[in-house]
């Protein structure tokens, strides 16, 4: 809506209250009926010489969270107008208005705790900012709680030494990946054959390697075999495999923090820890793994099997680590009807051990609750990408505990040391638990240090947009370009039909059975997928699923008179169904189910244990179409095929973690439908949420 007022001698905007001039923004689209009615409602008991500042405290407050942000930071400088971009409107306000001591008023409000802890105030201020009082509660108790898990684990002598053997044997070097990436270097000069060593063999210390004798050997290597007499020459303090250093953070600590770019081996890793961690118990560990979508429990439950599947280890091992993971509502029990859950403080989840993956897409509320789930003796471990996007929702949780202080106390030092080999004389000392239990992985498995994904990733990451551009216009091997124009917009829309063809025009073999089939279908459907970094309009999600089901109509790929349903149509949940175990964020596509005597259309979702699920359409919860969908709504998927359309006009919407996580979602090919100057500008604005919960972590010991 216009944020636009009529001025008139009827409307005399001069005189309105702070109260008046909320309600204008509220029916102006600048702040929500939400925030209007709390801030009215809660200012209702203040003195009516504070009632008015109270109210506006309340509602920017509010707002805030709208914006992902657990608090607002309210300093000699605040103005409302700014919180609630009003800015425009400044010459219409009563100058006393804009004439409040702010931070005076905030000591002055009955709805504002400041000192005593154990006030009951809607309000919290601390830190320098304010918080509606769940969320201050939110954000301390998961302070409290993340640094009660920080905690190190006890182990005698001989289960270290057998800890330490597995992970030797768990991650030790492959030779014959080596001598893969030493083919062609043939005419390559010295410094490019240690650097691909280096690489292959996780050497960061290269000046405690004598070169000569171990470029001797891989120049002279016939096969991978002849390489595994340079493991005498690499000592294990030259060396640093980031995976190794999470999976003996896991063994050594109730909780561990693992972040990684996309395929840097997060799962890989937990498989190999978990492998050494039940092989050092007498009895069976309770262990459950979870995400916060079912897509994301789908991928987990994929790509830890595999990871499974690959380990050195018995068959007796394997079938003791878990291979299916639940969305963390249905971990939780979540209720229909009713917003708490059957797992909570007073009733534990019954398990040893949590695995959460995909945490940068927790909110702050959902993580505070999870955490109080859990029994005290449990370990937990999160698994995500900080550099990608923020929950939805209020906080950025993972963000913030990746943003400690990188560094190790001294005695974690020498317990790592005794575990990896490794050495850690230049690594900074801190005293924080919680960074002790901080893991970074570095190397992307997925992409080679040449891969144009790979490389652009990295550029976007660091905020290098000048690099970033020069990246998506050189047209690489598996990243292309267009400018966003009325051309490249129709050959869009023109290759999406074509790739969406695949799927569509798939059949039954030999008279599979329903299921069969739509499992077929949606692996297919889930190769590729456009992004968009709006919903509304041509350049967003809704414009373009419509421009496609158009294309696809033309080419007799579905139906050419559609009704809200059709054979093919591919949806997404938006919203929450308990009594259906379908969850926001889960694919489905409408197909012809014949299993039943009268066939007739269903909604076929993949489950997290691989299986599918047949719902009705007319029981299908909220949903939209799926050709096009959101990159917020793609975190936690991954495809073959990505497509990138950021639009025309520059937005707050367009950040770095945005592009970076519709970047990332990208395994073999990107192509990016966008303007140079919206991709600058998109790399150059970082997203800043307001939250103190790294600070909690970093002061509390």
């Amino acid at each position: 809506m216009d944020a636009t007022l009529p001025i008139t001698e009827q409307n005399p905007f001069q005189e309105f209250t702070w109260l008046q001039w909320l309600e204008q923004f509220c029916q102006l689209g600048l702040i929500r009926q939400l925030d209007y009615q709390l801030a009215k409602f809660l200012s209702e008991n203040e003195p009516p010489e504070h009632r008015e500042a109270s109210a506006v405290l309340v509602a920017a407050v509010s707002f805030e969270l709208s914006k992902g942000n657990s608090c607002l930071t309210i300093d000699d400088k605040w103005s409302p107008l700014d919180t609630f971009s009003a800015a425009k409107f400044q010459s219409l306000l009563d100058p006393q208005l804009l004439d409040i001591d702010w931070l005076e008023q905030i000591k002055l409000s009955s709805l504002i705790m400041r000192n005593s802890k154990h006030e009951a105030r809607p309000l919290v201020y601390e830190f320098g900012s304010l918080y509606l009082q769940k969320y201050w509660q939110f954000e301390s108790q998961l302070a409290n709680k993340l640094i009660e898990f920080a905690t190190p684990i006890e182990l005698d002598a001989h289960t270290k030494q057998h800890l330490s053997q597995e992970l030797d044997r768990l991650f030790e070097w492959q030779w014959s990946y080596l001598f893969k990436d030493l083919q062609g270097l043939d005419h390559a000069n010295d410094s490019q054959w240690q650097r691909i060593i280096c690489e292959a063999l996780d050497i960061e210390e290269a000046s405690q390697i004598e070169w000569g004798k171990v470029l001797d050997i891989a120049k002279t290597a016939t096969g991978s075999s002849d390489l595994e007499s340079i493991a005498t020459l690499i000592p294990q303090s030259a060396c640093k495999n980031y995976q190794k250093i999470a999976a003996a953070t896991a063994l050594l600590r109730r909780l561990c923090v693992i972040s990684g770019g996309p395929g840097t081996g997060k799962t890989t890793t937990v498989s190999k820890l978990l492998a050494a961690l039940v092989s050092s118990v007498s009895g069976n560990l309770n262990i459950k793994l979870a995400a916060p979508t079912g897509k994301a429990a789908a991928r987990l439950t994929e790509s830890i099997g595999q990871a499974i599947d690959s380990l050195p280890v018995s068959p007796q091992i394997k079938e003791r680590i878990p291979t299916t993971a639940s969305t963390i509502h249905r971990l939780l029990g979540a209720r229909a009807g009713k917003v708490d859950f059957k797992h909570n403080a007073h009733n534990p989840l019954h398990l040893d051990l949590l695995i959460l993956d995909e945490a940068s897409m927790v909110d702050l509320p959902l993580m505070h609750k999870l955490l109080d789930a859990l029994p005290k003796h449990a370990r937990l471990i999160l698994l995500g990408d900080r550099d990608q996007l923020s929950s939805v929702e209020a906080g950025s949780v993972l963000g913030d505990i990746c943003a400690l202080q990188a560094g190790l106390t001294q005695s974690y030092r020498q317990a790592l040391t005794q575990l990896t080999g490794y050495n850690y004389t230049n690594t900074p000392a801190t005293q924080s638990a919680v960074a002790d239990s901080l893991t970074t992985l570095r190397k992307s498995y997925r992409f080679h240090s040449r891969s144009g994904i790979g490389m652009l990733a990295k550029a976007i990451n660091n905020g290098d947009a000048d690099k970033s551009l020069h990246l998506v216009k050189q047209n690489l091997d598996d990243v292309q370009h267009s400018e966003l124009e009325s051309d490249s917009y129709n050959q869009l829309v023109i290759e999406l039909g074509e790739k969406y063809r695949a799927y569509l025009e798939l059949r039954p073999e030999n008279e599979a059975p329903t299921r069969t089939y739509a499992a077929q279908v949606l692996k297919q459907f889930s190769t590729t997928r456009l992004l968009c970094a709006v919903r509304e309009g041509e350049f967003g999600v809704e414009g373009l699923n419509q421009k496609i089901e158009q294309r696809l109509a033309s080419k007799g790929l579905i139906a050419q008179h559609r009704d809200t349903w059709y054979l093919g149509r591919p949806i997404m949940i938006t919203t929450n169904d308990h009594s259906q175990q379908l969850y926001n964020g889960d694919i489905g596509i409408c197909l012809m189910d014949t299993s039943d005597s009268t066939p007739r259309m269903k909604v076929f979702f993949e489950q997290p244990d691989g299986g599918v699920k047949a719902v009705l359409p007319s029981r299908v919860p909220a949903h939209e179409t799926a050709f096009a969908m959101t990159i917020h709504k793609s975190q936690g998927s991954e495809f073959k095929n990505t497509y990138l359309l950021l639009p025309k006009l520059p937005s707050p919407i367009l950040t770095r973690e945005l592009f970076y996580t519709g970047v990332t979602r990208a395994k073999s090919f990107l192509k990016i439908i966008a303007d140079d100057g919206i991709i600058k500008r998109s790399v150059m604005r970082k997203t800043e949420r307001s939250s103190h919960l790294s600070q909690r972590l970093d002061i509390q010991r």
